[in-house]
């Protein structure tokens, strides 16, 4: 499975001048705060050359966001939004909970991200080589919808909202073409299923989760007022956010086993801390931790060798 991504950076291969008749994808798993580890990934691929490695970058919830960097070249940026610019009560206040407000600001992460704070280039996203491909939740269709060839700026940035709205936490389904969206992570926390669905042979998931942990389910309160309000707009989606922590552990689980254990195409390699890390909150304030999170992937990247993000990682198991 690595042997393809190595041997695509070592040559310099470049999308449309392939010499080998795979599809390669960069599945990245989104989480909120937690992004911050699957971002270190993805910005230590793009500082060693896995930039053109790729023939499609797919994205769930705040993954999406990641991928945008990564597709624009812009993937420097990445790590930073999560040190130095989210941390803070503009994007996470519990208090607007008792407002009727979402606690999870997108508007600040959007407008004010793409304007002023780190501002993302969308016309590379746009006509990248490496299209960026985005999971949503589509309430319409009750199931998970790939989103791509993104016709202008809101069209992106709508898209991106969409696929990062977890229900009511972070506000109310984003409009889209006709389509109510939520959280992509409702139907795929890992985007390995659409990029397989998509005729990738070979994907490579970046988690923000170390390995063996799973996602835990919400609040008993929390997770019965959003399962109603969620059933009265779609049941299908209502029915995949109540199971979501049994899907996200299938989901993790069968990633591992398919690492360890390839069998025939697709072939899939899941990339994500070692299992005895702290893992971080979707919420998390505190910038320490995720400079703790950056630090981590740091400390698995020795730089006497290529592509260690992954060599280490494997090697940690």
């Amino acid at each position: 499975m690595l042997t393809l991504l190595r041997e695509r950076i070592a040559s310099g291969s470049r999308p449309g001048a392939r010499q080998d008749d795979c599809k390669l994808g960069l599945a990245i798993e989104g989480g909120g705060m937690r992004g911050v580890v699957s971002c270190g990934m993805a910005d230590e691929l793009a500082r060693r050359g896995g930039y053109d490695a790729f023939d499609t970058v797919y994205g769930t919830s705040a993954g999406a966001f990641i991928g945008s960097f990564f597709t624009t070249r812009q993937m420097h940026l990445g790590p930073s939004v999560y040190i130095d610019d989210l941390p803070n009560s503009q994007f996470i206040a519990w208090r607007r909970l008792f407002l009727g407000r979402p606690v999870v600001n997108l508007h600040f992460l959007i407008n004010e991200g793409r304007l002023r704070i780190k501002p993302l280039d969308w016309r590379r996203v746009v006509s990248s080589a490496v299209p960026l491909k985005i999971v949503v939740s589509s309430l319409h269709h009750g199931d998970a919808r790939l989103l791509h060839d993104f016709q202008s700026e809101s069209d992106l940035f709508e898209a991106l909202r969409g696929s990062a709205t977890v229900p009511y936490l972070a506000g109310l389904p984003v409009p889209y073409h006709g389509d109510m969206l939520f959280d992509g992570g409702i139907f795929e926390p890992f985007p390995y299923q659409s990029a397989i669905t998509d005729g990738c042979t070979h994907v490579v998931v970046l988690s923000s989760r170390p390995q063996g942990r799973y996602c835990r389910p919400p609040a008993p309160l929390i997770s019965r007022i959003v399962e109603r309000r969620l059933r009265r707009l779609s049941p299908a989606t209502a029915n995949a956010s109540s199971h979501d922590p049994l899907h996200y552990k299938h989901a993790a689980q069968h990633i591992d086993t398919a690492s360890l254990h390839p069998g025939i195409a697709p072939f899939i390699y899941g990339a994500h801390l070692a299992h005895d890390v702290r893992e971080i909150s979707r919420l998390e304030k505190n910038r320490t931790k995720p400079r703790a999170g950056a630090a981590v992937i740091a400390g698995l990247l020795p730089t006497a060798k290529p592509l260690t993000v992954l060599s280490a990682l494997s090697t940690a198991r």
